[in-house]
């Protein structure tokens, strides 16, 4: 298990140290402002594509297991990935009609550009959605990494490219994204043609199947479209409250929480299916997730404080105009953090097919979110929209954590926990309005160790006997 987890996780930290060596580069040829505009197109793209999904991803990832054969998984995806794409397809003749009255509500001006790698970007994203999916349930941990990688290469090539011999705009951005997502289209459809290319075992349009298919993913839909709201909602603010160019600061600073955001990628893709699998073989076994909580809360809390320790190191890696930034990243460490714990804990909700109660947690961490950024933006700007983005989620995960629990009785003994993220989250306070010394964001580390030092002795343990075993 652990060498699955590896095979997921080694693209999602090169594509991490791709992030940082391309970091430098887009700050020196991209402005803060036009780096805003690339925030606010990636925030239209992830709310449209989650409704051109019609959540049938879930639906693909949910009853893989329940079929026996390659020949009905194959005839699965394909059927998800026609629900999707005629979804996308539709909402595309939609909206290219109305692209002026879009573009000038986005980016104040009217770029038929913008619009058309909107619709280029989202019809990408869907097929790409399903053919790395396809790669996850497999459990092909090292195909899925190298098209990551080689993903992310693309990415910094294009975007340059783009910057340098056509325009130094948010285009440049939106062009390398794109092409990440042909790339990760390319890759493993190419790869697993086999899989694609399997004849089906019965009448390939199954309209009891398909709507099963959308019975179990359309509830998904308007959750994902207010989480989709919830993790753009900081940006939307300071798009009210404030200007391009404080977005920009704000998007640049996430790319630093970005690094903590890869490990919880990684861990979904391996989790996804290995918890299902786990589940649908013995629906009983609560101990081994717990222990997983246990694990991951020692390991996310750790990297968010070593984060801390790097961030002024990070600061000198971008050009002077984007060094605000640095002090908006500590509490947008909480984001993936939250993300990647809730994970674990909200596992039950999908195992009982509970899908609906996904919404009622989204929107309690959107409300938050919105009394938040109202009431701290208008002060504090980005900064204020970074603590209440941290709040919101932080809530998000109690809430999903809660009304899971009581479909899957796992003891995930939360009140562990507390003390060491209360500490990480004090010095997120201090490296917020004050410059203190990198060195002293050593002392969050120290003590995260010394409160759960039984895991971490357990973990080393485990470590030092596979040492030895090679």
């Amino acid at each position: 298990m652990i060498k699955q987890l590896l095979s997921f996780s080694y693209g999602s930290l090169g594509m991490a140290a791709l992030s940082l060596l391309s970091t430098p580069i887009v700050t020196l040829l991209v402005l803060p402002g036009e780096f805003g505009k690339a925030s606010v197109f990636a925030i239209v793209l992830n709310i449209v594509f989650q409704i051109s999904l019609l959540g049938v991803d879930q639906s693909f990832t949910r009853m893989f297991y329940e079929k026996k054969s390659e020949a009905e998984r194959a005839a699965l995806a394909r059927r998800c990935l026609a629900l999707a794409l005629a979804a996308t397809l539709l909402i595309i003749c939609c909206f290219m009609p109305f692209w002026r009255r879009v573009s000038r509500l986005l980016f104040d001006a009217e770029d038929l550009w913008a619009a058309l790698l909107l619709a280029a970007s989202l019809f990408l994203s869907v097929t790409s959605a399903f053919a790395m999916t396809a790669v996850k349930m497999h459990k092909r941990g090292h195909l899925h990494s190298m098209g990551q990688i080689s993903a992310a290469l693309v990415n910094i090539a294009v975007t340059t490219a783009y910057a340098v011999w056509v325009s130094p705009a948010f285009h440049a951005i939106v062009c390398g994204a794109a092409a990440m997502q042909l790339v990760l289209t390319a890759v493993p459809l190419i790869l697993q043609r086999r899989f694609w290319t399997l004849p089906p075992p019965r009448d390939p349009f199954d309209r009891v199947e398909a709507a099963r298919l959308l019975r179990y993913g359309l509830p998904l839909v308007p959750a994902f479209i207010i989480t989709s709201v919830f993790q753009g909602m900081d940006k939307m603010a300071l798009r009210a409250y404030s200007s391009f160019e404080e977005i920009g600061l704000y998007a640049a600073a996430s790319k630093f929480a970005f690094l903590l955001t890869i490990m919880q990628t990684g861990f979904y893709h391996f989790w996804q299916p290995t918890s299902m699998e786990r589940y649908e073989a013995d629906n009983n076994d609560v101990r081994f997730f717990e222990k997983m909580f246990e694990y991951a809360t020692v390991a996310v809390l750790i990297s968010a404080g070593l984060l801390l320790t790097m961030k002024d190191i990070v600061k000198y890696l971008l050009a002077s105009t984007y060094w605000d930034s640095v002090m908006i990243m500590p509490f947008l460490l909480i984001v993936p953090l939250m993300n990647l714990l809730s994970e674990i804990t909200g596992s039950g909700i999908r195992f009982k097919k509970r899908t609906y109660l996904y919404v009622a947690a989204a929107s309690v961490g959107v409300a938050a979110n919105f009394a938040g950024n109202y009431c701290l933006i208008p002060i504090y700007g980005a900064h204020g929209a970074a603590i209440s983005t941290g709040a919101a989620y932080t809530i998000y995960f109690l809430i999903q954590t809660w009304i899971a629990g009581k479909l899957f009785a796992a003891n995930y003994r939360i009140y562990k926990m507390i003390p060491a993220f209360l500490t990480v989250v004090i010095f997120m306070a201090l490296n917020t309005f004050y410059a203190i010394p990198w060195w002293c964001n050593i002392a969050p580390v120290v003590m995260i160790v010394l409160i759960h030092r039984g895991t971490v002795a357990e973990v080393v343990r485990y470590l030092r006997a596979k040492t030895l075993n090679l």
